[in-house]
């Protein structure tokens, strides 16, 4: 299976129904819960199995009993007190950029979620204000400039663009507009905003490199993390003025600063400026500009 082949491997739709059924009833036959979301005459069966069989695996829900129609669950990897369906999207991340689901990095065959991963760490490595795609042929041109003769992100057509464009969104690292043809804009808030109390744990302070390493921890794709690197190195590869470039040196790259701006600005976060202090997070904008420099962060937790 792999995350972004949603025509076998499962939509997003799909998967708020079976989530809102196992909220309800706890547990269910398999049998049933797949008649339940995929009626009969009224709906694809396969995108129900698809979806259902893709999300065990992933180890959002869990199987047991009957091998023929096995009990399925949520997993127990998700708190109790966190089973609410406004929360799912957080917890479908987590385990789309959960490592054991990450192992087969750049295979293009069954790599369970590293299409998305290495796919949104690509397009989150890009200037944000220059980089708003609506079509896989804009975006096929790109990565020939920044990989030629590589079709490791996105293969060779537009099955994963077009999954990615479901799925990004909801996992919290972009926008789409409702009319046909929208560009896909890169935006990291809504994913790094579930992550900030994780960041900061019990802390209510950090300094801007403590913070920026917790981030990249946290979550792997952006600035610093683990996945990100991965597509980095590939990209500094071919790197040129007119493909693809790296931040400015001691700058935060413009897909993470559009975060931090917008939570600096909401007072989600409180960037302070220590003149005495060696750290420093520079915040990019528009032509590489830095538009804001913060020596710390203090996180206002939401009540």
């Amino acid at each position: 299976m792999s995350l972004l082949n949603i025509t076998n491997d499962g939509k997003r739709g799909v998967l708020v129904a079976i989530y809102r059924l196992l909220l309800a009833e706890k547990s269910l036959d398999r049998d049933r819960l797949l008649s339940l979301c995929a009626p009969a005459g009224l709906c694809e069966p396969k995108h129900a199995r698809g979806t259902l069989n893709t999300w065990v695996e992933l180890g959002l829900f869990e199987s047991s009993g009957d091998a023929m129609n096995p009990k399925i669950s949520i997993s127990q990897l998700v708190p109790k007190e966190e089973r609410r369906e406004d929360l799912l999207p957080v917890w479908a991340s987590r385990r789309a950029l959960a490592p054991e689901n990450n192992e087969r990095f750049w295979e293009t065959e069954d790599s369970r979620c590293a299409d998305f991963t290495r796919a949104t760490a690509w397009l989150l490595a890009q200037d944000v204000y220059e980089a708003e795609h609506s079509s896989w042929p804009s975006v096929q041109a790109i990565m020939k400039i920044q990989m030629p003769g590589n079709d490791g992100i996105f293969g060779q057509n537009d099955t994963r663009w077009n999954g990615l464009r479901a799925w990004m969104p909801y996992l919290g690292f972009g926008t789409v507009g409702n009319t046909k043809g929208s560009p896909l804009i890169i935006d990291p808030t809504k994913a790094l905003r579930h992550a900030l109390p994780i960041v900061f744990g019990k802390r209510a302070t950090m300094a801007a490199d403590e913070f920026l390493t917790s981030v990249a921890s946290v979550v792997p794709v952006l600035d610093q993390g683990g996945y990100r690197q991965l597509v980095e190195n590939k990209l500094r590869e071919h790197e040129s003025p007119d493909g693809w470039l790296s931040p400015p040196p001691g700058q935060v790259s413009t897909s993470l600063s559009r975060a931090l701006l917008r939570f600096t600005s909401d007072g989600t976060l409180q960037g302070k400026k220590d003149s005495d202090f060696p750290s420093r997070a520079r915040l990019t904008g528009r032509k590489r500009g830095v538009v804001g420099e913060y020596s710390h962060f203090s996180f206002r937790r939401p009540k």
